[in-house]
């Protein structure tokens, strides 16, 4: 089922957005401001994400004491975590 993207602008119209309907091109505005809005929502969100644990100062220790165990840097290395 498609909705028309003029009715979901009408409904978001009244709530949220100041889009003027009163000019010929005003549904291309609209759906602009819709995009942009869009746009920064996906950006912010990703963002917001936790970072993997790998990437963290207690992953980055076990990583490298399991690496020195792995490939034989260092037989017995200490455990800093």
């Amino acid at each position: 089922m498609f909705i028309y993207p003029a009715k979901v602008l009408f409904a978001l119209h009244s709530t949220t957005f100041r889009c003027r309907h009163v000019y010929k091109g005003s549904k291309r505005v609209c759906m602009k401001q819709l995009a942009y809005i869009l746009v920064a929502v996906v950006m912010l969100s990703a963002c917001a994400t936790p970072k993997p644990y790998y990437e963290t100062k207690e992953g980055k220790r076990k990583q490298k004491y399991y690496n020195d165990i792995q490939y034989g840097r260092n037989a017995h290395p200490k455990m800093k975590f």
